[in-house]
């Protein structure tokens, strides 16, 4: 059921783009939960920009305000370092489940697969690198201060060593290990699958030649058109499963 009604939530002060679209994730709607909504920008006479567009889930008109300030590499002022591990929680939880549908039989559409990867933990890198804005100069851990909204505070009470100074400045070397291996598999895993096919077609073509035999000839045909079609149909698959796995776990806007 459509609902019209609204409250507009701002305005915000955000530094990038990247900010501003990872405030609206983390701030679902407060009727049905979901992060998503058809967004329209618009920029006000007062250089306030307005996102407004109904909430994916309920058709709710969701509207927020926002004002761009020059970066300063300082920490957000609408995102507490508790919800940035929130944001790359579940990106990395994102990237587990495409390594899941990429096993040793998942070596079609890899550059997919990988790009997708690719996608989430870096994004899962900039979440852990933001959260770690608010560490002061020569402290062990955040403040207090840095943790202002109820599910920040959650984050850190659910695992406070998250928050010290040694774990967050070794998440992001962990995540980027993970994408190099990542992607040193797929091209691994690439060359191997294409010598196979190249030496199956170079046998196929020597059985066909030498054989006269009508069924041997059909079978081999069969064979080599089955092969493409095979990897259409996985690849097709992948293609569902990586949608799935955008929606629960990806930044909003980039698949649809």
């Amino acid at each position: 059921m459509e609902n019209s009604s609204t409250n507009m939530i701002g305005p915000l002060v955000y530094q990038t783009v990247d900010e501003m679209a990872a405030y609206m994730e983390l701030n679902p709607c407060e009727v049905c939960g979901a992060s998503r909504f058809v967004e329209e920008m618009r920029a006000r006479e007062d250089e306030v920009e307005e996102c407004s567009g109904p909430c994916e889930g309920c058709s709710r008109l969701r509207r927020m305000a926002f004002v761009r300030i020059p970066e300063d590499n300082g920490p957000s002022r609408i995102i507490d370092a508790g919800q940035w591990l929130i944001l790359a929680d579940k990106r990395v939880q994102g990237a587990d489940a495409i390594e899941r549908i990429a096993g040793p039989r998942r070596r079609r559409r890899r550059s997919a697969l990988y790009e997708s990867l690719q996608v989430l933990l870096e994004e899962g890198i900039a979440a852990i690198e933001q959260a770690a804005r608010f560490l002061p100069p020569g402290a062990s851990r955040l403040p207090d201060h840095a943790f202002w909204t109820p599910a920040g505070r959650h984050r850190r009470l659910r695992s406070p060593t998250d928050f010290e100074v040694q774990n967050l400045s070794r998440g992001p070397g962990i995540l980027e290990l993970r994408l190099r291996a990542f992607g040193y598999t797929c091209r691994r895993r690439r060359r191997l699958s294409m010598l196979v096919l190249l030496l199956a077609g170079a046998l196929a073509g020597l059985l066909f030649r030498q054989t006269s035999s009508a069924p041997i000839r059909i079978t081999l045909i069969t064979m080599a058109l089955a092969w493409p079609l095979a990897v259409m149909v996985g690849g097709a698959r992948d293609h569902k499963k990586l949608r799935r796995i955008w929606k629960l776990f990806g930044p909003p806007g980039i698949w649809k």
